[in-house]
Formats: C-alpha cells, structure tokens, sequence
C-alpha cells in the first residue's frame, strides 16, 4: 500500500490533503494519479473539488466533465451546476442538473436544486 506508484494510495493521500484545505498540494497529488491511471472518475472529482476551492472555475468545470465522461456520477453533476451558478452561466446550470435527472431521477439533492434554481429565475 506505501507504494508510491499506487494509485489508491496516492489518491486516498490527495483526498486528506484537500480536506486539510491544501488544495495546491492535492491538485498535484491526483496529477500523479492521474499520470498512473488516467481512467479513474473519483481522482478528476477531486481534482475539481481542488480547483473548486482556489476560485479556479474553467478547470475546476473541465475535471468535472472529464469526470462525467469517464463515468457520470450525481455528486459531479451537483458540483458541476454549482460552479456554473458561481459564475452566473444559469442556463449550463440548468442543463448539467437536467442531465443529472435523466441519467439518476430518483436523486434528491439534483431535484431540489433544479426546483430552486427555477424558481431563482421566476
């Protein structure tokens, strides 16, 4: 598990670096990951979640996509329309959560959120 070409390993050391608020240093982490296995969905998650914090929104938006392409998953598409919200792009807000109903549609949390992103916009 210490092995420093582990991806699991690297990654799982990336995720406490972003929750100890060390985004740069996470950022770097899953670039290895990503180096080692440029196929795994949860690294470009957290890769955004990173960029996400340091006010980075065109890459944070890019590693989520990447992440959907690889393999789509609700928290992606939450954060994903999250970000487009920030930065006042409504309509690709829109979108990404409608893609996120069609592809999980019993999903809670993407239901509210489209509903009060609607009633935001009248």
């Amino acid at each position: 598990m210490l092995n420093p070409n582990n991806t699991e390993y690297l990654k799982q050391f990336g995720r406490s670096l972003y929750l100890l608020g060390r985004h740069k240093g996470a950022i770097d982490v899953f670039n290895q990951c990503i180096e080692l296995d440029a196929n795994d969905w949860e690294i470009y998650l957290y890769k955004g979640l990173s960029f996400r914090y340091m006010r980075n929104f065109d890459e944070a938006i890019a590693c989520f996509k990447k992440s959907n392409e690889l393999h789509p998953n609700e928290n992606t598409y939450l954060e994903l329309g999250k970000i487009y919200q920030l930065i006042q792009n409504y309509k690709e807000a829109l979108q990404t959560y409608a893609e996120g109903l069609n592809t999980y549609p019993e999903n809670s949390d993407l239901l509210t959120t489209i509903g009060l992103l609607y009633i935001r916009l009248g």
